[in-house]
Parts: structure tokens; sequence; C-alpha cells
């Protein structure tokens, strides 16, 4: 037979009535109550325990039924939360970051001074330390959403975007939510870098050239661009195409301007007249923004003037030859006056001067050959960091975001290395 647990409430009871009640009896022989009277003073006595019992039982009726109802409000509150975060029983254990620290989750039943196991104040915490911890993960969920949404946010700004997600923080608590925004946010971050190394890249550039160009006006693009290490507006794909091309431009005049001197001073070695100039002068050398314009007219005129430059040193070469032969052959050498001889050694002067010229130019050709490689190897490194950057706009490559795009950056690296390495040995 089961121990009732009300068992030493009944003894207790039956002790005090064992006390009390032959003091009233005492009491009620002494006043002279007739056995009448002593019945219904003792059904009265017996009224008094009842009601006492019944308030009881009605008092804690009323917080049993308390108590269940709190169950149910706690146990709907946990559903709909983990139906609102996507949460399901066999994902508790992997939320285990989210979980309260272990002094306020609930511990075993035979621990508990409140209640015992399958008792309604267990059940009642149980339900509520659900909702504390759902509560907890919401929170810390909305919490990081909520960064998220504002570090997209300035991305978007730095790079001319619109950001995709608003600042309904409700809407993205689900993990795959929370998981995709911040794929996004890593990719924003990849390409706001990518394109911050090819501004300051260029940003390097353009402030090489400036020395030989002069200082841009404050209210010029390229002087907010020379006076900040970081970019003052928006890096979109159409900023950065503008900066590109002003740093292609500058390269271009440098190239155009050292053509042009080139062509100078061959005009003069020439003698060439002036009218032979000028058109050609006034056409393509006026040093401006557009004189990049005309690199190519710039570079045959060169070719030319070079190559004509070298036909009249073979003429007067073979002139000079031809004279010194006449003169061996007409025996001007055996004859006693004076000017045949020194007419032969000032042709043989003028000979090897006209040699030491070739030697000279052959040399300066050396020399520009060596200079023309290290220029082609220049370029061919700028235009593969400048296929390097077209490919850099494919959004299929963010689906490796691995090993390929760390290659990538690693290639990218050497070759502006490589780059700025030919620069300093010209």
């Amino acid at each position: 037979m089961v121990r009732r647990r009300t068992q030493p409430l009944e003894m207790s009871l039956l002790n005090l009535m064992k006390i009390y009640l032959p003091q009233l009896e005492i009491i009620w022989t002494k006043i002279g109550f007739p056995d009448k009277q002593v019945e219904v003073r003792g059904n009265a006595v017996c009224s008094h325990m009842e009601i006492l019992l019944k308030d009881m039982i009605d008092e804690d009726s009323k917080l049993q039924k308390n108590i269940e109802e709190k169950i149910k409000l706690y146990s709907q509150q946990a559903a709909s939360l983990k139906k609102f975060l996507c949460i399901d029983d066999s994902q508790e254990s992997s939320l285990e970051h989210f979980a309260l620290p272990s002094n306020e989750t609930s511990s075993s039943a035979s621990s508990l001074p409140h209640g015992i196991s399958g008792s309604l104040l267990l059940k009642e915490k149980n339900a509520r330390d659900e909702v504390i911890k759902l509560r907890k993960i919401q929170e810390t969920r909305k919490t990081k959403v909520q960064l998220y949404i504002e570090r997209e946010k300035k991305l978007c700004l730095q790079l001319d975007q619109n950001p995709k997600y608003t600042c309904d923080v409700d809407s993205y608590l689900t993990k795959s939510n929370i998981a995709s925004i911040g794929s996004r946010i890593d990719a924003l971050q990849e390409n706001y870098d990518r394109r911050l190394l090819r501004y300051e890249t260029l940003r390097f550039n353009i402030i090489e050239k400036l020395d030989k160009y002069g200082n841009p006006t404050e209210a010029d693009f390229m002087a907010a661009i020379v006076a900040n290490a970081k970019p003052m507006f928006p890096l979109s794909d159409e900023k950065l195409q503008t900066i590109e091309t002003m740093a292609n431009n500058m390269v271009r005049k440098e190239t155009a301007s050292n053509l042009a001197n080139e062509i100078t001073k061959l005009w003069q070695r020439l003698e060439m007249a002036k009218t032979e100039c000028d058109d050609f002068e006034k056409k393509y050398m006026i040093i401006n923004d557009q004189i990049s314009e005309n690199a190519e007219a710039l570079q045959n005129e060169l070719e030319r003037l070079k190559k004509l430059e070298e036909s009249r040193l073979q003429c007067q070469i073979e002139q000079t030859q031809q004279k010194l032969a006449k003169i061996k052959t007409d025996n001007f050498m055996e004859s006693a006056e004076d000017q045949p001889v020194c007419e032969f050694m000032k042709l043989q002067d003028f000979l090897q001067q006209l040699q030491e010229n070739v030697r000279v130019k052959e040399a300066c050709a050396k020399d520009r050959e060596f200079v023309v490689k290290k220029l082609q190897t220049w370029k061919a490194s700028f235009d593969h960091l400048l296929e390097l950057e077209e490919k850099s706009h494919d959004p299929s490559r963010l689906k490796n975001r691995g090993g390929k795009l760390l290659a990538d950056e690693r290639e990218r690296k050497q070759l502006q290395k490589q780059t700025c390495r030919i620069k300093k040995t010209r």
C-alpha cells in the first residue's frame, strides 16, 4: 500500500483534536451545557474545520489552475518562437552557444526545492526557462542582423550600390537568412578590398607622374585622389575606370612628350628646314592634354627621322671613303705640296668622326633595345594586371572563394612588385 503524503498532517490534526477537545469538554461541563448544547457546539467545531479546509482547497485549486495556464502560455510562446526562428527540437543541441549559463538553467528534479519530478511547478519552470532561452536566441540574432545590415549599408555606400537588405530586422532572424547576409557581406568586403587595391595602385602611378607635370588644382578630381590615401568617394566601377583613364593618359602623355623631345633633337642634328617641321610641330607636338592622342604619329615621325639620319651617315661615310680612295689613287701622298696631305688628313678625321657617330648610334640602339625590352615586360605585366582586375568582376568567381581567389591575389601583388622594380631600373 502506497503511503500518502498527507498522513503526517492527519496525525497532527488527530493530536490537536486529542489536546483541545478534552479541554473544550471540561469547559462545557463546568458551564453546565446540556448534552444537546454540547452536540451543537461540537458540530460548530466540525463546521469551522470544514470551512477552513474548503477555503484552502479553493485557494490551492486556483493556484493549480494558474500554474497550468502559465505552462500552456509558456508552451505556446516557445512553439511560436521556434516557428519564428525556424528551430526544431533536433536543432537544440546545435544552439548551445545561445544557452543560458549553467546557474540559470534547470537542474535535475531532485535538486529543485520547489517541485518534484513531474510536478506542475517543475513543468512551469522548464517551460519558462525554454522561453527565456529562445528569447535570448532571438535577441542575439537580432543584434547580429542589425550589425550585418549596418555593415552592408556602409559597404554598399562605399561601392556605390543599393543595399539588398532593409531595416526590417525581424524578417531575417532565421539561421539561413543570417548565413545569406553574412555571405553577401563577405562578397561586398572582398569586392571593396579589390577595388581599394586598384585605387591605391592607380593613385601611386598618378603621383609618380605629377613630378613632371605639376600639381592639379584643388577643384580637380585628380587633386582629391592625390590628397587622400583612402578614397573620399564611392569606389564604383565608373569612378575606377575614370581614374584608370587618367593614369593611362598621363603615361601616354609622358611617352608622347619624350617622343616629341627626341624628334626635336633629331631635327636639330639633321639641320632640317623650319618649314619642314612647322606643320608637324603645330599639329602633333603642342604639349597639352591631347598630346597623348598623337603618340602613333610621333612614333612614326621618330622612326622616319632615325632612318633618315642613318641614311645620311651612311652616305657621308661612303663619300668620305670614295674621296680617300681617290686621293690614294692620284698619289697625293707623294706630292710635295701640303694641301693634298692636309685634305687627306681632314677626310680621315671626318671619317673617324662619322664612324664614331655610327658606333654611338649603335650603342644607343642597344640601350634603346634594353629599355624597349623593359617597357615590353612592364606593359605585359601591366596588361596582365588589368586582365586580373577584369576577371575579378566576374560574379561566378565568388563561388570559389578559396584557392583561386588567393592565388589571383598573390599573382596580383607579385605583378605590382615587378612593375615597381622595372620602373626603378629605368
